[in-house]
């Protein structure tokens, strides 16, 4: 295992872009008989010929998948996100080279003019997602699954809040955090690992995600762009976690609001 995240190693490239190539291939397809099996062959690989940046990615995907399948609340999206970033954080911090490339993790730095921007995201994402809720949804063009009734009661005020929150930090801490640092160890802080980022955060939304659908792909990748820009901005987690939880409430809101309740 390097030490270095060396932006100049073909294998490291290669291995980074087939391990992205393949999370598409499944959040397209939704076929994940294989995910596992590939997670546990790929990751000695990565180990011997990428750099510590794309074990991370390797890693807290495992770790997802470790706790969608043997963790008492598994039927819960939010209960897999945060089992698996608690995961993933906890076998990094063991590992003392893990550890030590943990260097996205930091609040970054707070202007007033960052603030401007990330509201002005927060109210057009939030805005856009009502229009998709009232023009996809209310016309059959897209589905999001509904919460089965014995859980409808679990969605008050501070639920909702705390869904919001948690979402937002375990989706900014996978793509904003470990996958665009693994892509800007790889290929540089520029615009092809900005892209890719964002392209790969659409489209694990295609199937059954609010936004769904190739549109809501294409609407989840842009908002997935502009986090990585308040990321790079900021050069930290802190604002684009605030943006992506202001419009996760929304977005709940709107659930909830169709629900009937």
């Amino acid at each position: 295992m390097t030490n270095t995240a060396s932006p100049t190693s073909l294998q490291n490239r290669f291995l980074l872009l087939l391990f992205i190539a393949f999370l598409c291939v499944i959040d397209w397809r939704g076929s994940g008989a294989m995910t596992m099996p590939a997670l546990v062959l790929g990751l000695p690989l990565v180990i011997g010929f990428a750099s510590l940046y794309t074990v991370h990615l390797m890693l807290i995907l495992i770790a997802m998948y470790l706790a969608a399948r043997f963790t008492p609340w598994s039927d819960s999206l939010i209960g897999i996100k945060t089992s698996g970033v608690i995961f993933y954080f906890y076998i990094v911090l063991l590992i003392a080279p893990l550890r030590r490339t943990l260097t996205w993790v930091r609040p970054g730095k707070l202007s007033r003019g960052m603030l401007i921007w990330m509201l002005a995201i927060a109210v057009i994402a939030s805005l856009t997602m009502v229009a998709w809720d009232h023009f996809m949804i209310a016309n059959s063009q897209a589905h999001v699954p509904a919460a089965p009734p014995a859980s409808l009661k679990r969605f008050t005020l501070g639920y909702m809040i705390a869904f919001a929150l948690l979402n937002a930090l375990a989706e900014e801490i996978i793509w904003r955090g470990v996958m665009m640092t693994a892509l800007e160890s790889a290929f540089g802080a520029g615009l092809f690992a900005l892209l890719l980022q964002g392209m790969q955060f659409g489209l694990a939304h295609y199937r059954g995600g609010f936004p769904s659908g190739w549109l809501g792909a294409f609407l989840a990748s842009l908002f997935g762009i502009a986090m990585g820009l308040l990321r790079r901005r900021t050069n930290g987690m802190l604002v684009p976690w605030c943006a992506h939880a202001a419009v996760d409430f929304a977005i709940i809101c709107l659930i909830v609001h169709r629900a009937g309740l």
